[in-house]
């Protein structure tokens, strides 16, 4: 008996000390920091190639331009091309005139982006443990640390980890701020007269860096107008409140760059120049729902052609959806994680598209569950700001055209509805109950 006692007695102990320990976020640690290490293992390999991959230049060289315009001319407003992301280049800029050595700034630049990859998994770490449900956060961590869009990226003179990191500061301010919503007195209105103007700082910045962003503003006014009713209290006027101290800084700082710029074009701009552009390129006879390569364009194009082609417009949001889910591959593509990290060269196989798929699915069912539990959970006013950020990264691509790249920066979000929907099945919850 007392062999026997000891045999069971070691499992138990094991056992406690796992659970005391958190035996969910200690494998999710290991695979945060393996998923860095390569990260960093890509940075050291690659070291100051902006690019290692020729396809990935994609709108490098253009931001490379802008970069060298302001350090020659000291002027972050009258860039020379403002159709490529102008809020990149200035980001550019501003690091290369804080740069302190004369050689490597790809490589410091690099290295900033790991310090970016590491704050965006240490605030969905935060959102999924305080906002969605225990150890979620942990293991949305681990998802985007294992991310080979995100490892990629960071080592790219591309600002999609950049915009990332920014939606992922965006959400963390807001739902604090929405967590705080049903605090009275004077001093939860103080705290939200910081927040919101932050918020909407980061909001003109992800806006400046790709103008397809723009919806934040729209949804978040709505959110902000909308938060303080789910939450049981906020009269109509407190609301309003909210709602100015968000989208006035942003419109603000939008409207004075659009009118700077369309006075410099001599026509009227918002933001960036290509809008229309991109309205032909994705609304004609030829447009194929990718973002690349161009098709020819022949008319009708625009409103003229959504109006006399319904069904082909439905086509094409349906293409977008495939593109942007990696169900359909473009051609930046990133194929194979072992041989991409062996090789640094995209190897696509049949095996990633059921990987994309599992993902998918795995996404949806944990936004469904989400928004069937948030409410019970007293989260719901805070969740919000989860499908605020995923509706203003996926906006502009449906409405225009996608690739799976426009989605990295909804990656960190997506990790954190996956995360829900694994825990639900591990728990033994029927997701269609």
């Amino acid at each position: 008996m007392g062999v026997r006692r000891r045999r069971d007695t070691v499992p138990r102990m094991l056992r406690t000390w796992f659970q005391r320990k958190n035996a969910v976020a200690l494998v999710a640690g290991v695979l945060i920091l393996a998923g860095l290490l390569l990260t960093l293992r890509l940075t050291i390999v690659t070291r100051d190639e902006p690019w290692f991959i020729s396809v990935l230049k994609i709108d490098g060289p253009s931001y490379i331009k802008g970069m060298e315009s302001i350090a020659e001319s000291g002027d972050f407003l009258n860039l020379e091309d403002i159709y490529h992301s102008p809020g990149y280049q200035m980001y550019l800029g501003a690091i290369d005139r804080l740069y302190p050595f004369e050689r490597g700034l790809f490589f410091g630049l690099k290295l900033l982006n790991g310090l970016l990859f590491l704050g965006t998994i240490a605030i969905t770490v935060y959102l999924g443990e305080r906002h969605v449900r225990r150890n979620a956060g942990w293991i949305a961590g681990a998802i985007l640390a294992l991310s080979l869009d995100w490892q990629v990226y960071a080592n790219l003179l591309q600002g999609e980890v950049l915009q990332g990191f920014c939606f992922a500061l965006f959400a963390w301010i807001l739902m604090r701020e929405a967590a705080r919503v049903r605090a009275d007195g004077e001093t939860a209105r103080v705290r939200r007269k910081f927040a919101l103007p932050a918020a909407s700082l980061l909001a003109a910045f992800l806006t400046l860096l790709q103008v397809r962003y723009f919806p934040l503003v729209p949804l978040s006014t709505a959110a902000l107008l909308l938060i303080p009713a789910a939450g049981g209290n906020g009269s109509a006027a407190s609301r309003m409140r909210a709602a100015a101290w968000f989208l006035g800084p942003c419109l603000v700082i939008l409207g004075a760059w659009s009118w700077h710029q369309s006075g410099r074009e001599g026509r009227a701009l918002f933001v960036s120049k290509g809008s229309e552009f991109r309205i032909r390129v994705a609304y004609n006879p030829n447009a194929t729902g990718a973002s690349y390569p161009y098709p020819e364009v022949v008319e009708p194009t625009g409103l003229r052609f959504v109006l006399s082609h319904p069904g082909k417009v439905a086509w094409l949001v349906r293409e977008r959806l495939l593109y942007l889910g990696n169900w359909k591959r473009d051609i930046w593509d990133l194929g194979n994680p072992v041989t991409m990290h062996a090789k640094q060269k995209i190897v696509p196989t049949a095996l990633e598209i059921p990987v994309h798929v599992v993902g998918t699915l795995l996404f949806v069912a944990g936004v469904w569950l989400r928004i069937r539990n948030c409410h019970a959970h007293g989260h719901g006013s805070a969740a919000i700001w989860l499908y605020v950020w995923i509706l203003a990264v996926v906006a502009g691509p449906v409405l225009v055209f996608a690739s799976s790249r426009f989605l990295i920066a909804a990656l960190p979000v997506m990790a954190l509805f996956q995360a829900h929907a694994l825990l639900a099945l591990a728990r033994g919850r029927h997701l269609l109950e």
